[in-house]
Parts: structure tokens; sequence; C-alpha cells
């Protein structure tokens, strides 16, 4: 049995409860199957039954969740960070990368340069994904 498998198997039971412990789930595969699984073959059939059950569907959009408060967009910096702007060169530029696992979606990092060409960050978003306007 591998991690799919299991993670088919237990997807209702993660829906029903996401606090369930791996030991819940080795017990339910012997019981319902007679073979017992390792630990990690446990976690790793309960992250994929989360990411099947995550705020996100595959294509990117956000899906209601009853009594569950959901960030569409989320963004932060430092205060360090913007204090550190003022001696900065007056160009900030912006690149993303795409987030894997449970959540999906685009990490967005703004950058600047000091006179001396360190790099310093400025502020993190994490948003749906990259849009460009035409």
């Amino acid at each position: 049995m591998d991690s799919k498998l299991i993670g088919r198997n237990i997807l209702v039971m993660v829906e029903q409860n996401e606090q369930l412990t791996i030991s819940t789930f080795i017990a339910f595969i012997r019981q319902e199957f007679g073979y017992t699984i390792t630990y990690h073959n446990a976690w790793l059939a309960k992250q994929l039954a989360l990411e099947k059950d995550s705020n996100y569907s595959y294509t990117g959009q956000v899906e209601p969740i009853p009594n569950k408060v959901i960030f569409h967009r989320f963004f932060w910096s430092f205060k360090a960070y913007i204090d550190v702007f003022a001696c900065c060169k007056p160009i900030v530029q912006i690149d993303g990368t795409w987030l894997y696992g449970r959540y999906k979606g685009t990490l967005l990092i703004a950058v600047a340069q000091d006179g001396a060409n360190n790099i310093f960050p400025l502020a993190f978003a994490i948003v749906e994904g990259e849009t460009v306007d035409g």
C-alpha cells in the first residue's frame, strides 16, 4: 500500500476531523485491510488527504469553508526592513515563487538595494497567483 492509496481511504476521516493522529490512521488501515503501514506512509497519506481537502482547488480558486476565515491575500513587512528602505536606491524589484503542498498560491517578495549593492527584503505577500494586466 502506498501513501496515495492510503490517502484515498482516509480522506473522509480527515474531512471530518483534521486533528486525528497518525496512530489512528495506522489502526484504521490495519482494521480495514489487515495490513500494518509505516508511520511515514501514514503521515504522507494524511498530507495528501489534507491537500485534497485544502482551501484551494486545483485551479487556484478559493473554496468557501463554513465557520472558517480564509485569507485571499496576505501581506507583511518588518519594521527593520521599512527603516532600511530609506537608505536604499529608489528601485524596488518583485519576484515570486509557487507554494507547494497543502497551501497553494504564490509567495511574492519585494527587495531593494543599498548603495553597496546589498539586497534587502522589504515585504512579503501570499496571493492566489501572479497576474499580468495587459
